[in-house]
């Protein structure tokens, strides 16, 4: 069974993977602050995404795939080592 510690508000498709945003800090029991990818067949979180959100309370609210690049937008403080860049963030997906 796939399941957070929180709600999932948005989810897109990239790449064979399923991404899901929202306010939640685990997923299937790995730490995963408000992002988290997961192989849509089997529900097994993705080990090479995770991203350190500075998680902040309501959390991820959209979500969008171009073909190389996983868009989040929400109500968060920003990406840790990133400075600060509240609101919305940019990851690569390949």
């Amino acid at each position: 069974m796939t399941q957070a510690d929180g709600d999932v508000q948005a989810v897109t498709v990239a790449g064979g993977l399923l991404y899901l945003g929202g306010h939640f800090r685990q997923f299937n029991r790995q730490p995963r602050a408000q992002l988290a990818a997961v192989v849509p067949v089997t529900g097994a979180v993705d080990p090479g995404f995770a991203p350190e959100m500075k998680a902040s309370y309501p959390g991820v609210w959209a979500l969008t795939a171009s073909s190389d690049r996983l868009y989040a937008a929400g109500d968060f403080e920003g990406v840790v080592r990133r400075g600060r860049s509240p609101y919305f963030a940019v990851f690569p997906t390949s």
